[in-house]
């Protein structure tokens, strides 16, 4: 049996489970999430600040706010050594911890030359940018580093002024939303993002279940229909949207924003192996080259807004 159906089958039995919640409580205070870094999310933390640097909405002195953190503060922290003055970070759970925001520092403590050299900041301003004391309580640690945690949230209705934020982001989130949820979640980014604002979004738009499988085609799951698809999802964890490239521009047209950096382009593999792939007559208005887009990475401003500084 392919590696990612084994996957599937033990994630969909575990979501069966009575009591579900419960046993990943107890699993998490016996085996903790480690406090680690990937290349992927480092290199995406670094993309997302250039972008917003050449849409005139750099970090430094802005108030930003990520939608679905999870449990490794990352980009949040990284966002604060740009210069941001403080960032939300927005989740549906409470997943981060004392120890978790701890050791994700640590971590990129030990990474300083070359967050430093990346960032165009000095090596002293990340050591002590991402300093923190052995002790202290979660709320304690989040004050000080600049953070402040909104969970569990609803992204649809934050509990946040009109224009409170400067800049809205996002990282392997919005793939995994129903379109209707995140048409509304766009909407309620309009009202607290400031007209001299915007948000920036990168979005994974591959089949995940290829990330478990090399074998398998990235854009494979384009080949079911809405009915059959719903059945990778039985572990609400598994969802994804399916949504391509241009839907996710259109969402953010619709609640008002305008894109004003889109470095989104297909992928080539994706591209043969859609000449290959019987897609789904959903997905037969769509062009190839929308289709191929596994990475969507745009930056999207309120209409009409302007681009003065923080």
């Amino acid at each position: 049996m392919p590696a990612w159906q084994l996957k599937f089958l033990r994630s969909s039995a575990f979501a069966l489970l009575p009591g579900r919640s419960w046993l990943r409580t107890v699993k998490r205070k016996f085996v903790p999430y480690p406090a680690q870094l990937d290349t992927a999310t480092l290199e995406n933390a670094f993309d997302m600040i250039a972008m917003l640097d050449s849409a005139g909405l750099h970090p430094r002195g802005r108030v930003l706010l990520e939608v679905g953190s999870g449990w490794r503060p990352i980009i949040p922290l990284l966002m604060r050594v740009a210069g941001a003055r403080r960032v939300y970070l927005v989740d549906t759970q409470r997943l981060l911890d004392a120890p978790l925001l701890r050791g994700i520092a640590d971590k990129l403590r030990e990474c300083a030359d070359v967050i430093a050299a990346r960032l165009a900041v000095g090596v002293v301003h990340v050591q002590s940018t991402l300093a923190c004391p052995r002790e202290g309580s979660l709320d304690d640690l989040l004050d000080g580093f600049g953070l402040s945690y909104l969970a569990p949230a609803d992204a649809t209705a934050l509990l946040l002024d009109d224009g409170a934020i400067d800049v809205a982001i996002s990282r392997a989130v919005l793939e995994h939303i129903p379109a209707p949820v995140l048409a509304r979640i766009f909407a309620e980014l309009r009202r607290v993002v400031k007209t001299s604002g915007g948000m920036c979004h990168i979005v994974d738009n591959s089949d995940h279940w290829s990330h478990v499988d090399a074998r398998l085609s990235r854009v494979n799951f384009l080949r079911y229909s809405d009915s059959r698809w719903r059945w990778f999802a039985i572990n609400p964890l598994d969802f994804q949207n399916r949504l391509r490239h241009s839907d996710y521009l259109r969402l953010a047209e619709r609640a008002g924003f305008g894109v004003t950096c889109d470095l989104s382009a297909p992928d080539t593999r994706a591209l043969s192996d859609l000449r290959q792939l019987s897609i789904d007559r959903k997905f037969s208005g769509y062009r190839p080259d929308d289709l191929a887009v596994l990475t969507s990475r745009f930056v999207a401003r309120p209409e009409g807004s302007s681009v003065p500084g923080p």
